[in-house]
């Protein structure tokens, strides 16, 4: 279990091998600074070290409002989050809610899954006010807009969202959103640790090589999986009609 020190960060453990972080600054304030950044940052960097923690819940009131951030602090953050996305060991769950945009949205991005209420409002910051433009654009989904957000920042709806990928679940409210997020790390938890961290290896790493590298890449791990302990007790699972007990080796 973490066992760092955070001001800005408050974590608990929500069920076998989750735990839940919620950006709670002073005052309930949610929003987003260079110092809250880092222990995220911190935060991540010990889940993915922890091999009792099996997956991550982040969640907060409201992404919508980003503290100005120094460029060379921002540099350093998106090199971390950077560094982050592409070496998950666990899936970490995004919970939003409110208005996204600007460092939230970058945030948000980083997460592998995300879940947001009906009422969640995606924006793209503006070209002319914000750099956060330009790291954001390349973390989009493609789809279909001859307006596309990234262009006019209008508004992506809850619904929107999900019709493109940008998220993978809606919820109607905010009471909706944490159990949502805990049944989704409930049936991760289920699969056998080393299966999905190379799934997120693969995907994560794979988007970034040719379609040949990516595919021997994928082999490459589907080969490790097939050698575990954990592949051996999952097909003795199944051929007893019971659930497996993955050790994550």
């Amino acid at each position: 279990m973490l066992t760092d020190k955070f001001d800005n960060l408050t974590f608990e453990q929500r069920g076998e091998g989750v735990v839940l972080l919620t950006i709670n600054r002073e005052a309930g304030n949610t929003s987003l600074d260079a110092a809250t950044l880092r222990e995220l940052l911190k935060a991540f960097e010990t889940i993915n070290n922890n091999d009792g923690i099996r997956t991550a819940i982040l969640i907060g009131a409201d992404y919508s409002v980003a503290d100005i951030i120094a460029r060379e602090d921002y540099r350093l953050l998106d090199d971390g989050l950077r560094c982050q996305r592409d070496n998950w060991n666990k899936p970490v769950i995004a919970g939003i809610n409110g208005l996204v945009s600007d460092l939230g949205l970058f945030l948000a991005l980083t997460c592998p899954l995300r879940i947001a209420t009906s009422d969640t409002k995606f924006q793209m910051p503006r070209a002319s006010e914000s750099f956060y433009y330009f790291e954001c654009g390349d973390r989009l989904p493609p789809f279909d807009d001859p307006e596309f957000e990234i262009y006019t920042t209008r508004y992506l709806s809850a619904r929107q969202a999900l019709e493109i990928g940008l998220i993978n679940r809606v919820v109607e409210t905010y009471a909706d959103l944490l159990p949502a997020c805990e049944e989704m790390a409930a049936k991760i938890c289920a699969n056998a640790p080393l299966a999905i961290k190379y799934a997120l290896a693969s995907v994560n790493r794979g988007s970034h090589l040719t379609p040949d590298d990516a595919m021997f890449l994928e082999t490459a791990l589907f080969s490790l999986c097939f050698a575990t302990e954990d592949m051996r007790e999952g097909t003795r699972a199944f051929l007893e009609k019971r659930a497996p007990e993955f050790r994550g080796k």
